[in-house]
Protein backbone atom coordinates (compact mmCIF):
# COMPACT_ATOMS: atom_id res chain seq x y z
CA UNK A 1 0.00 0.00 0.00
CA UNK A 2 1.26 3.67 -0.71
CA UNK A 3 0.72 6.69 1.29
CA UNK A 4 0.34 10.57 -0.09
CA UNK A 5 1.58 13.10 1.55
CA UNK A 6 -0.19 16.30 1.05
CA UNK A 7 2.53 18.51 1.68
CA UNK A 8 5.13 17.11 -0.27
CA UNK A 9 2.85 16.20 -3.30
CA UNK A 10 4.30 12.65 -3.17
CA UNK A 11 3.87 8.79 -2.82
CA UNK A 12 5.38 6.60 0.22
CA UNK A 13 5.49 3.21 0.82
CA UNK A 14 5.80 3.54 4.38
CA UNK A 15 4.18 5.27 7.15
CA UNK A 16 7.87 5.86 8.55
CA UNK A 17 9.14 7.53 4.92
CA UNK A 18 6.22 9.89 4.73
CA UNK A 19 6.83 10.94 8.14
CA UNK A 20 10.09 11.91 7.86
CA UNK A 21 9.39 13.30 4.59
CA UNK A 22 6.96 16.14 6.27
CA UNK A 23 8.87 16.69 9.24
CA UNK A 24 12.42 17.94 6.64
CA UNK A 25 9.76 19.78 4.44
CA UNK A 26 8.28 21.38 7.79
CA UNK A 27 11.66 21.96 9.06
CA UNK A 28 12.75 23.64 5.33
CA UNK A 29 9.23 25.51 5.33
CA UNK A 30 10.26 27.30 8.84
CA UNK A 31 13.89 28.05 7.94
CA UNK A 32 12.21 29.60 4.83
CA UNK A 33 10.18 31.45 6.78
CA UNK A 34 12.94 32.75 9.07
CA UNK A 35 15.41 33.78 6.57
CA UNK A 36 12.39 35.96 5.08
CA UNK A 37 11.85 37.22 8.50
CA UNK A 38 15.15 37.92 8.75
CA UNK A 39 15.48 39.92 5.47
CA UNK A 40 12.31 41.59 6.07
CA UNK A 41 14.05 43.13 9.07
CA UNK A 42 17.45 43.99 7.98
CA UNK A 43 15.37 45.89 4.94
CA UNK A 44 13.40 47.71 7.54
CA UNK A 45 16.57 48.42 9.06
CA UNK A 46 18.18 49.43 5.78
CA UNK A 47 14.85 51.54 4.97
CA UNK A 48 14.99 53.45 8.71
CA UNK A 49 18.67 54.40 8.55
CA UNK A 50 18.38 55.85 4.43
CA UNK A 51 14.90 58.26 6.08
CA UNK A 52 17.75 59.35 8.60
CA UNK A 53 20.53 59.65 6.14
CA UNK A 54 18.07 61.67 4.26
CA UNK A 55 16.67 64.04 7.10
CA UNK A 56 20.21 64.35 8.50
CA UNK A 57 21.07 65.58 4.83
CA UNK A 58 17.87 67.68 4.52
CA UNK A 59 19.01 69.62 7.84
CA UNK A 60 22.61 69.93 7.25
CA UNK A 61 21.28 71.43 3.29
CA UNK A 62 18.91 73.81 5.01
CA UNK A 63 21.78 75.15 7.43
CA UNK A 64 24.49 75.66 5.17
CA UNK A 65 22.93 75.87 1.88
CA UNK A 66 24.76 72.98 0.28
CA UNK A 67 26.59 69.82 0.81
CA UNK A 68 29.21 67.94 -1.55
CA UNK A 69 30.57 64.55 -0.97
CA UNK A 70 33.82 64.85 -2.19
CA UNK A 71 34.85 61.27 -1.93
CA UNK A 72 32.30 60.70 -4.76
CA UNK A 73 31.92 63.48 -6.53
CA UNK A 74 35.83 64.02 -7.20
CA UNK A 75 36.27 60.24 -8.60
CA UNK A 76 32.88 61.40 -11.10
CA UNK A 77 34.43 64.45 -12.15
CA UNK A 78 37.21 62.95 -12.65
CA UNK A 79 36.40 60.19 -14.43
CA UNK A 80 34.17 62.48 -16.60
CA UNK A 81 37.22 64.45 -17.75
CA UNK A 82 39.32 61.53 -18.79
CA UNK A 83 36.40 60.09 -20.72
CA UNK A 84 35.72 63.43 -22.20
CA UNK A 85 39.65 63.76 -22.94
CA UNK A 86 40.30 60.41 -24.22
CA UNK A 87 36.53 59.38 -25.64
CA UNK A 88 36.34 62.73 -27.97
CA UNK A 89 40.29 63.20 -28.62
CA UNK A 90 40.05 64.57 -32.45
CA UNK A 91 42.41 61.41 -33.58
Amino acid sequence: MEYYSTKTKKLYKEIAELEAAEKDFDEKQAAELKKREDRAARAKEVEDAYKKYVELLDEFIKDYGYYVDYKKTSSNELSKLLEAFFVNWPF
